[in-house]
């Protein structure tokens, strides 16, 4: 109830400047370049009195806030920490990973890379709550090889690529996210014959969260630039373009 309270309050300005609400977004780097500029449209277009406000970090630190209401939802991957009772998930779409080296970097060359290779490197690798980790582990092991211990751990894509500049460390990306970097000639995309299977992209909120007329607006075009059918509340339209 004092979450409610204090976000009520922070709102009440933006409401009597006319704004229908403001809705509070967890984001990860996965979703970003298959989302966000997408939705932004989108909601503009279906209820452009509605605020977005977003925020990245740790997929733990997110669901945190969620739990405690400072969050109205999380896009992430549904991996097992989303999976608890008191969260309701969506799946919307599904998008692979890739490792990625800076451009200049000897393995970028190499036409074959062998998983004594992978173990060898130095690596940047995802938080240990993020299900990456999972494939990671898993990946090794069958190949027979020790787990490698990573220079650092970081979720941020932009830290991550500043550190790929400026060492011949590997890293793992989402492959919308690498082909982009990749084209400015920022990156390469090492030609490894393993997929990394990953769970699906998908919006978490609380189970027993109260829908605002902001959050219905967002997550309905969530769903929409996803190709998941929007549910549409009674009188959705009314209430998002009300005056």
């Amino acid at each position: 109830m004092l979450v409610e309270m204090q976000k009520l309050g922070s709102d009440l300005e933006l409401i009597a400047n006319g704004a229908l609400g403001k809705v509070r977004v967890g984001i990860m780097p996965v979703a970003m370049p298959s989302l966000l500029s997408k939705v932004l449209l989108q909601l503009a277009d279906d209820a452009p009195r509605v605020v977005a406000e977003f925020h990245e970090g740790s997929l733990d630190w997110m669901l945190g806030a969620l739990s405690q209401g400072k969050l109205d939802c999380v896009i992430c991957r549904l991996g097992d920490g989303t999976a608890a009772t008191h969260f309701r998930r969506e799946p919307l779409f599904d998008e692979s990973v890739c490792i990625v080296a800076r451009s200049a970097h000897p393995i970028a060359r190499r036409k074959t890379i062998t998983a004594a290779m992978l173990a060898s490197a130095d690596w940047i690798f995802p938080g240990g709550d993020a299900p990456l980790r999972t494939s990671i582990r898993q990946f090794f092991t069958d190949a027979a090889m020790p787990v490698p211990v990573p220079k650092v751990e970081c979720v941020s894509v932009l830290a991550n690529l500043q550190m790929l500049q400026d060492t011949d460390w590997l890293a793992f990306l989402p492959r919308p996210i690498a082909l982009q970097y990749e084209k400015l000639g920022v990156i390469a995309i090492l030609k490894t014959p393993h997929e990394w299977p990953m769970p699906a992209v998908g919006m978490v909120m609380r189970a027993e969260t109260h829908q605002t007329p902001a959050l219905d607006a967002f997550s309905n075009a969530v769903r929409r630039v996803s190709g998941v059918m929007p549910v549409m509340p009674p009188n959705h339209n009314e209430s998002a373009n009300s005056p």
